[in-house]
């Protein structure tokens, strides 16, 4: 294998997309173990490779190859995901829309805990460092997303490699010694500029970090301001700058002449307006850090967190450049609201988040919050929610990913899952309720149909059970996690469970969750489930944890995690028939069957874990040798 031949290879797998599995996967690491494995091509390429600046295929199939690469040296597969998925980097971009960050599969994904494993591997490995020189040579990388790091000098072998040498954009996230790291960073380069930097979260603020920054003549930089400790307040009327005009704006939209008239002090017939009209808004970081930069004139895009707040309404966002608003969030406290408008296009396409705590709404202002375009979570905590109009129509709104539902007293729970069915995009639901009349999982007519396709996350807990009204779980065929607690009698888990279809459930949690006969073959459709968390304040009575399955299924389980049990001859049988368990954790336990069987049977686990071990202690610890951990309770 010589270098034209490596760069021909991975040029024909580019060019005609071979999809990538498992035969690909082998070959691609057949490839790279003959370079690997052989020291003279090493030394043979390392000189030639490095001369060269070929871009040969994409960042895709060069991030499949490194991940194959770190495979040959015995790097975790949680590791190797963490790399190929890029995932933190993608979510933290869909968590701050600043509308400047576009990441995607195009980044190099770099953390600290991936950094130890490839130096651990340099103490090793003689080469190693030199394979993965001329691998950056032949691979070219121009974007990075480096998360939660701080540069030391044991970093520097690693970031002296050829990797940064095409660098074009850097995103930086909760860095530390970010000044260190750009320098560095920049020194591989050969003094060439770094074209776009993103500092997000970062602590680089320092006038003359600042004036640095400036210095180094980026084509363009980003820079999110990181929330301090310290928070300086000021009133409008103390503060001059242009800034009070976005402020001034935020507020006249909120209290327009429509709303001053809708807005009333929950139990009062006073308006919000009338009793409270003067707000204060609350820089998160030190005041003089904001004046620093405000006055310093920097051409760059700075974000800032800023909430303008009153008796009853709280409204947070960031601000960039001190002209733009991004991700705002409104929040109303101990409020009665009767109808909600915005007329302000630019509020109006910003507002992502509203939060309901200890107020009273209806059915009006629930159908004007649906006509808001960039609306993504909503959260109703110890409200009162108001159906009256039969007539209000209910519009269908595709980006509203996250409904919060707590405490909330509901009226007509028939209109309000039809409101919920207007939120096609709903992927995550959280409903927690301590009160009658709070649940919209309560089915108290024939009618309902609640039809969430998109959502992935369902977490139900409840204090308060009604023996009347049954609860109700829809069709749920997306979702992934199911959380579930608490006080719930025995035989709920039979009728959610039973006869429901949860065929793409991967995670089950329950906590506080009574187990008994009633529940018997309740989990028997759960095949394709890899987690499941029996919480430690969940009972069992009557019935054992095998019984909840069937014993003729096969199942997909790789983590368990278990109550204070008896542990019975069938569960550990069926325990044994869960090929694919990786990982036990156990509160505390009483065993029920001889422990020779137990100790077979936890022989081919590979992690163990248990909280309190009363019985035959020396036997399971010797048997489990360093698989076995015995500390604080494992609960997700």
């Amino acid at each position: 294998m010589n270098e034209y031949k490596y760069r021909l290879i991975f040029r024909i797998i580019d060019i005609f997309k071979i999809q990538y599995n498992k035969p690909l996967k082998d070959f691609i690491r057949l490839i790279l173990a003959s370079v690997v494995l052989n020291t003279e091509v090493i030394k043979l390429w390392y000189f030639s490779v490095l001369k060269s600046n070929k871009h040969i295929v994409s960042i895709a199939l060069s991030n499949i190859a490194f991940v194959e690469l770190l495979g040959l040296y015995g790097i975790s597969k949680a590791i190797l995901n963490q790399i190929k998925a890029v995932y933190k980097a993608v979510i933290t971009t869909e968590c701050n829309n600043f509308g400047f960050a576009d990441l995607n599969e195009n980044f190099f994904y770099l953390d600290t805990c991936i950094l130890q494993k490839i130096l651990k591997i340099h103490k090793q490995a003689k080469y190693f460092l030199k394979t993965l020189n001329i691998f950056f040579s032949l691979h070219v990388y121009k974007r990075f997303f480096l998360f939660i790091m701080s540069y030391t000098e044991e970093y520097k072998c690693f970031f002296n490699l050829s990797l940064f040498k095409n660098l074009e954009e850097l995103f930086m996230f909760k860095c530390l010694n970010t000044k260190v790291f750009i320098a560095n960073i920049i020194k591989t380069m050969h003094l060439q500029s770094i074209k776009i930097l993103t500092v997000f979260k970062s602590n680089l603020i320092s006038e003359d970090e600042i004036v640095w920054l400036k210095e180094l003549n980026f084509e363009e930089l980003n820079y999110i301001v990181t929330k301090y400790d310290s928070k300086t307040y000021f009133s409008i009327s103390e503060f001059k700058s242009p800034v009070c005009i976005i402020f001034s704006k935020i507020i006249d939209a909120i209290f327009n002449n429509e709303n001053k008239s809708s807005f009333y002090a929950r139990g009062t017939n006073i308006s919000c307006y009338d009793q409270d009209n003067e707000f204060v808004f609350v820089f998160y970081q030190d005041e003089n850090r904001v004046k620093d930069l405000m006055n310093y004139g920097i051409a760059c895009q700075i974000s800032f967190r800023i909430k303008l707040c009153n008796m009853f309404i709280n409204v947070i966002f960031d601000i960039i450049n001190f002209k733009r608003l991004r991700n705002i969030e409104i929040e109303f406290t101990y409020t009665c609201i009767r109808d909600f408008s915005i007329y302000s296009s630019e509020i109006l396409n910003n507002i992502v988040t509203m939060r309901i705590i200890s107020s009273t709404v209806n059915d009006v202002f629930l159908s004007k919050i649906l006509l808001f375009p960039a609306l993504k979570n909503i959260v109703f905590y110890v409200c009162t929610i108001i159906f009256l109009n039969n007539n209000i129509i209910l519009s269908e709104n595709t980006n509203i990913e996250y409904l919060n539902i707590a405490d909330s007293l509901i009226n007509n729970v028939n209109y309000f899952i039809d409101l919920m069915n207007k939120m096609v995009g709903l992927k995550s639901l959280e409903i927690f309720n301590m009160t009658k009349n709070s649940n919209p999982l309560e089915k108290n007519s024939d009618n309902i149909k609640l039809c969430l396709l998109k959502l992935t996350y369902l977490r139900y807990s409840s204090s308060y059970y009604s023996y009347n009204n049954a609860l109700f779980f829809p069709f749920l065929p997306s979702l992934l996690k199911f959380n579930l607690g608490s006080n719930h009698p025995a035989g709920t888990l039979h009728k959610i469970f039973f006869n429901g279809n949860f065929y793409m459930l991967r995670k089950l949690v329950f906590y506080g969750i009574k187990i008994g006969q009633e529940d018997e073959l309740a989990l028997q459709k759960l095949t394709n489930l890899h987690s499941l968390t029996i919480g430690k304040n969940s009972e069992f009575s009557n019935i054992n944890f095998s019984q909840m399955f069937h014993t003729a299924y096969t199942y997909s389980l790789t983590e368990l995690i278990l109550p204070n049990i008896e542990i019975t001859y069938f569960d550990l049988k069926f325990i044994s028939k869960l090929k694919n368990l990786k990982k036990l954790y156990i509160y505390s336990f009483i065993l029920r069957t001889n422990i020779i069987f137990f100790l077979k049977i936890i022989s081919s686990i590979t992690e163990i874990e248990i909280e309190k071990i009363f019985v035959l202690k020396n036997h399971i610890i010797e048997e489990c040798g360093t698989r076995l951990k015995i500390s604080a309770w494992h609960q997700n």
